[in-house]
């Protein structure tokens, strides 16, 4: 899976938990300052991501967040991890 299709997924869930109009995400953007998610949101979202991917993100991982970008990471590479 490309990072491109996996940052699609995440816009689009992105816009479907928050209710308002968001800017262009990119890679780039951040999941506080720009975006305003709270940590309720983050949790909100990394639920979401997990089902939407099949996968598992460790807990702690919702600190380490700041960017899309970091999710992305995370994501991609549960997704080439072993079985």
């Amino acid at each position: 899976m490309t990072d491109a299709s996996i940052l699609e997924t995440i816009t689009e869930r992105l816009k479907a938990l928050v209710d308002r109009e968001l800017p262009e995400i990119t890679l780039a953007t951040g999941l506080r300052d720009e975006l305003g998610l709270n940590s309720l949101d983050a949790v909100d979202l990394v639920l979401d991501l997990e089902e939407a991917f099949g996968i598992e993100l460790p807990d702690d991982d919702l600190t380490r967040f700041e960017r899309v970008g970091d999710v992305v990471s995370a994501i991609k590479s549960r997704l080439e991890a072993p079985a």
